[in-house]
């Protein structure tokens, strides 16, 4: 019976030491609370992670550990975890020498029939992205105590008959309490979020927790009894084999963190990140391995999309060209989504049209649209992404909101390109075959690359913008010289016209002013040239205004008369506004000084239509008229005559109509 009971408590230490050994030797923190947070369990790493002692831990409430500001945290999941559900989560401690950390926390509740006893989780310092695995503590000698006593225990009872019940009664409550270590080291092993693992040294899997399989895809029964070998390439296989190299080298530790690729049961490859030991035996020849692996996928992720960003921001900073800028957005976009048909799209609010500065398509081949109601407006007007699978389309196609034009996609992702709160245009992808080509997180990265892109899109277009005025202003500046030059020689052919109307001290004053209104009608063209759009052309109504007003505010010093206007809307090149802004200083400026004499007040009209390959301006008052012996056709006074021959210069022609209003027209002026 003695013997029986010997084997049977072998067993169980052997089976418990398996599984403390696993849970005592990971580099992550592992705790267990009873159901009012109390530390009934906590492994050397948790330790280090808390700054306390194991013995000091039993003794303490998790809340204990906890910043104020996390007290109402962990009693929200505490409710969660009374409920069943597992929670991951951050959370802030304060260790016992006062430093403050953060750590991360995967943690599980723990249920016997049915009724809530508590939790187990597993911690990691993120405070400073601990990348080491801290030395093994040592492990316990209670075990070995326990079994040299039970030894001493069966030796004495060789002598007596009567301690013999006695020491069975020991044993039997010693080896109740190895069954419940060995069960809660169980428990934590095959519990947490980490897959933890043990290899023998011929790479053959001896145990593995039932993290590895959702990673995977894989279940235990197909699992049990491979080889890392069965599920790696090798490539993968020859950088472990280098890593353990790498690491028998060194005299101590033994141990790496590092990434390996292991296949899914669907062929592709999932990135794992390794914390892994080499055991070794007393003679220090390699036994096997262990260690805890995670699923890296989604900072794999983000670090290409960080990738992608920074070579998106880079090529803003290189490159000159708009197209040639699409064609690597394209490119760097490509190594995190697909992108085979891929394009750009900018809109106009003005004219409601969408421009394609750069599309790539299997389909169509668009380098402008109306806006109306596509799909890329919809998101335009929204201004929120969205990811549009074909069901969708047809359901906004139907409720009136979106009209389809080109070839239907199966599926389609856009975002708005937003710099401050305007959207300037679009973003997208989509797919003709394939509804599954995207997700949900796909459409996740389109919108958060949108902002740079848009950043990097406007940037260029207004670099652009200010390449074309500058050649503009280049070429304005080189113009200067030959207008002022000729303008200097109309001004002097103007002045030498008005000398030979002078034949009193009289008659060079008037003739001095009507030369200074000359000069400023030309002045006025240029003053509003610098402060035009395009550097080149003026607005016409507002040169005319601008004009008649100065007139008015030089001659009607009485404020009798009103002028009024009306105009089409119309820019003309600054070498026809030269020769314009002289006929209407004659005119208006006769109208204003003869045309109301003896008059409390009068109105000038002055209209300026656009006839598309010709102007008509008209200017009429409803003053005393022009006098009879008055030829316009053929005048004899120097105004009327820069009339005439300012006109036939703009090839263009005259008309008088003496009416209740008469009306002086110079039409037919080719705009060009």
């Amino acid at each position: 019976m003695v013997e029986n009971i010997r084997q049977s408590r072998k067993a169980l230490q052997e089976s418990e030491k398996q599984y403390r050994t696993l849970v005592e030797s990971l580099e992550e923190g592992i705790a267990s609370f009873d159901e009012n947070e109390n530390f009934t369990f906590i492994n050397p790493a948790a330790c280090n992670i808390f700054g306390y002692s194991k013995a000091e831990l039993l003794q303490m409430n998790f809340k204990e550990i906890l910043t104020p500001e996390d007290h109402q945290k962990m009693l929200q999941q505490t409710a969660m975890r009374r409920i069943g559900k597992s929670s991951e989560y951050d959370i802030n401690i304060i260790m016992k020498n006062g430093d403050i950390r953060i750590l991360a926390i995967r943690i599980s509740p723990i249920f016997e029939k049915g009724e809530y006893k508590g939790s187990f989780g597993i911690f990691r310092d993120i405070t400073i992205q601990k990348q080491a695995e801290d030395e093994l503590k040592k492990k316990t000698d209670q075990i070995i105590s326990n079994q040299k006593e039970l030894e001493k225990l069966y030796g004495e009872a060789e002598h007596s008959r009567k301690s013999l019940l006695s020491i069975l009664e020991d044993v039997t409550e010693k080896e109740k309490d190895l069954r419940e270590s060995e069960g809660k080291y169980r428990l934590l092993a095959e519990n947490t979020l980490d897959c933890i693992w043990k290899m023998d040294k011929d790479l053959k899997f001896t145990y593995i927790n039932q993290s590895i399989f959702p990673m995977l895809g894989f279940t235990r029964e197909e699992w049990a009894g491979s080889t890392l070998t069965e599920h790696c390439s090798k490539k993968e296989l020859q950088h472990f084999m280098n890593i353990v190299e790498d690491e028998l080298r060194k005299e101590e530790s033994y141990s790496a963190m590092f990434e390996l690729n292991l296949f899914h049961k669907n062929g592709s490859e999932i990135p794992l990140e390794i914390l892994g030991k080499i055991l070794l035996d007393e003679n220090k020849q390699v036994i096997g391995f262990q260690g805890n692996a995670r699923d890296v996928t989604d900072r794999k992720q983000a670090e290409k999309i960080q990738k992608t960003l920074y070579d998106i921001s880079n090529a803003l900073n290189t490159t000159d060209n708009m197209h040639l800028l699409c064609q690597k957005v394209r490119e760097f976009l490509g190594n995190v989504i697909d992108t085979k048909n891929f394009y750009i799209a900018l809109y106009d609010e003005k004219t409601d049209v969408i421009s394609l500065p750069f599309e790539v398509d299997e389909k169509d081949k668009y380098e402008s649209f109306p806006a109306g109601k596509t799909l890329t407006k919809y998101v335009i007007r929204l201004e929120k992404p969205l990811f549009a699978p074909r069901k969708l389309q047809d359901e906004l196609t139907e409720q009136g909101k979106i009209e389809v034009i080109g070839t239907p996609s199966e599926i389609w992702l856009g975002a708005p390109l937003k710099v401050e709160n305007s959207v300037i245009g679009v973003i997208a992808v989509q797919s003709y075959d394939d509804p599954n080509l995207y997700t949900e997180k796909d459409i996740e990265i389109l919108t958060f690359i949108s902002e740079e892109i848009a950043l990097a899109i406007k940037h260029k277009q207004a670099e652009e913008q200010t390449k074309r005025d500058l050649k503009e202003k280049e070429l304005l500046l080189r113009e200067i010289h030959h207008r002022v030059k000729n303008n200097l020689q109309v001004i002097s052919g103007l002045l030498q016209l008005q000398e030979n109307e002078i034949t009193t001290k009289e008659d060079a004053l008037k003739g001095f002013a009507a030369s200074q209104d000359r000069i400023l009608a030309m002045a006025k063209a240029y003053e509003l040239l610098l402060g035009s759009e395009y550097m080149s052309e003026v607005k016409v109504g507002k040169y005319i205004e601008s004009l008649a007003g100065q007139l008015k505010r030089n001659y009607d010093i009485h404020h009798k008369v009103k002028i009024s206007y009306y105009f089409d809307e119309l820019t003309i090149n600054i070498e026809i506004l030269d020769r314009l802004g002289l006929i209407l200083n004659e005119i208006i400026t006769n109208s204003i000084k003869y045309a109301f004499e003896g008059r409390d007040s009068g109105n000038i009209n002055i209209e300026l239509t656009d006839k598309k390959d010709s102007i008509v301006l008209v200017i009429s008052d409803n003053g005393v008229g022009i006098p009879e012996d008055i030829n316009i056709y053929n005048p004899d006074t120097l105004g009327l005559s820069l009339v005439d021959m300012l006109t036939k210069q703009l090839w263009g022609n005259i008309e008088i109509r003496q009416e209740k209003w008469d009306k002086l027209y110079t039409g037919n002026t080719e705009r060009e």
